[in-house]
């Protein structure tokens, strides 16, 4: 019996010491992943030409002007729900006309 303890105690060091490396491998082969795609990537980054700066520049200004846009509706409803909750006898309902 002693000597079943003693075979299972050494199986399961051999386990886990199994499992520490497998462990310690997937780790290096993930940083080694990692580092590989961060090295490949910088290159891409710093070779931007500068017709793509210009595209950028021209979506930045779009979503500029329509986070203005965006911003001046949600005033002009803010604006237009008061106005019709403050008429006597409004129902809430409109037709607005679509341009």
């Amino acid at each position: 019996m002693e000597a079943n303890r003693a075979d299972s105690r050494k199986l399961n060091h051999q386990k886990e010491k199994q499992m520490f490396i497998q462990k310690l491998m997937l780790r290096a082969a993930g940083g080694g992943l990692a580092a590989a795609i961060v090295l490949a990537a910088h290159p891409l980054g710093a070779q931007q030409t500068s017709s793509e700066s210009e595209r950028l520049q021209k979506l930045e200004r779009a979503v500029e002007q329509l986070q203005k846009r965006n911003a001046e509706l949600e005033q002009e409803v803010s604006s237009l729900k008061k106005q019709s909750t403050s008429e006597p006898g409004a129902t809430g309902k409109r037709k607005t006309e679509v341009t």
